[in-house]
């Protein structure tokens, strides 16, 4: 099965499918958490993967997969090193600077900003350098133990932590912009999880029209789409169901979940 995913963000479909236990950094709009559920829609391990995504995700997580994820690993830990000594001046040397051309430490300077931006909130890349969103000392530094709670330790570390834990996988199609719908053969799921209409953008949008468009040419295609939304995706006339297992959530969850709503739609011939 092949799977793609044209607006991949930091791909927690993929890697989950691929046997990663934990997400590589918090991000906006990161499906992290409905992992499962989708995992169940797809309903098998990929032997491809097609990423891509109008910011740079796509190619780190190609490089993290089948790259030179040992280089990336030297360049992330001279950024966790610099940024538990001094987080403001690490922060400071990176935002607002030109995206490397170099893809490893590309890699390892768009993961430490994540790792460390304000409430999980997307960096971004504005006119070729990167837009972080804000610094969260507490990311950076950690917190010391208290009689009401335990120790936060500085996330650099769990940070390559869970960068050293990811699985390899070679075969990773990866591109900055949006995967156009193609003939490729055997089975194709492809999962598109756009920007949410209606919501606060972090990046470059797709319209709905748009965003039904495209489904309806992969569609086409032969693959079968998924498409994560706040609502159904009513235009496209296909079968569509709210995510959720009440039994499975946290209470902040269901309280987020009910006030935002998390769909899939999926078209006629999708998985199960």
């Amino acid at each position: 099965m092949t799977l793609v995913e044209p607006c991949c963000g930091t791909a927690a479909l993929t890697l989950h499918l691929l046997g990663a236990r934990r997400q590589i950094v918090p991000r906006q709009g990161s499906k992290w958490r409905w992992r499962r559920e989708l995992a169940d829609q797809v309903g098998s391990v990929p032997s491809r993967v097609i990423l891509s995504d109008a910011s740079p995700w796509a190619l780190v997580v190609r490089e993290l997969l089948a790259g030179d994820r040992r280089t990336v690993m030297a360049h992330l830990r001279c950024l966790v090193s610099h940024g538990e000594r001094d987080p403001r001046h690490c922060y400071a040397s990176l935002h607002g600077q030109p995206v490397p051309s170099d893809v490893a430490r590309m890699s390892a300077e768009l993961l430490w900003l994540q790792r460390m931006a304000f409430a999980g909130k997307c960096v971004r890349v504005v006119d070729g350098r990167w837009s972080a969103p804000g610094l969260s000392l507490t990311s950076a530094l950690g917190v010391a133990a208290t009689d009401k709670f335990g120790e936060v330790r500085p996330l650099g570390r769990s940070l390559l932590e869970a960068v050293a834990a990811l699985p390899r996988f070679p075969d990773v199609e990866a591109n900055v912009g949006l995967a156009q719908p193609r003939a490729i053969p055997g089975w194709v799921v492809v999962y598109l999880d756009p920007p949410y209409a209606g919501t606060t953008g972090y990046g470059p949008t797709l319209t709905r029209d748009e965003v039904v468009d495209l489904a309806r040419r992969w569609a086409a295609t032969g693959a079968a789409v998924l498409i994560s939304e706040s609502e159904a995706v009513h235009e496209l006339g296909w079968p569509a169901r709210q995510l959720g297992r009440v039994g499975e959530q946290r209470p902040t969850q269901l309280f987020k979940a009910a006030h935002r709503g998390e769909w899939l739609t999926s078209s006629p011939q999708g998985p199960a």
